[in-house]
């Protein structure tokens, strides 16, 4: 399912993470595999640990940075389907 602006989005509990300097390290135990976020990617997988649309999700984030709605639709789909693909978030 690909992820749409239209879509509601909740990260799932089972990757352990834990921060470092500006980055998010995350261990999805379940799938064996370490991921490194960037303080921006890190930024958008706390704002996922409550159900968010992705609408209200680009909103907040043009809120706090300084990005266009298109902007912030083009890097965070890509980034929310890469998340749907590895099965690290729910998507309604």
């Amino acid at each position: 399912m690909a992820v749409s602006m239209q879509n509601s989005i909740l990260r799932k509990k089972t990757p352990v993470e834990a921060p470092v300097d500006d980055e998010l390290v995350m261990l999805d135990v379940e799938a064996g595999k370490y991921y490194g976020f960037n303080s921006i990617a890190a930024a958008v997988w706390k704002k996922l640990d409550a159900k968010i649309s992705v609408e209200e999700l680009c909103r907040e984030l043009c809120a706090e940075y300084d990005v266009s709605a298109e902007q912030c639709a083009a890097d965070v789909l890509p980034f929310l389907n890469d998340l749907e693909k590895r099965n690290l978030i729910f998507v309604e």
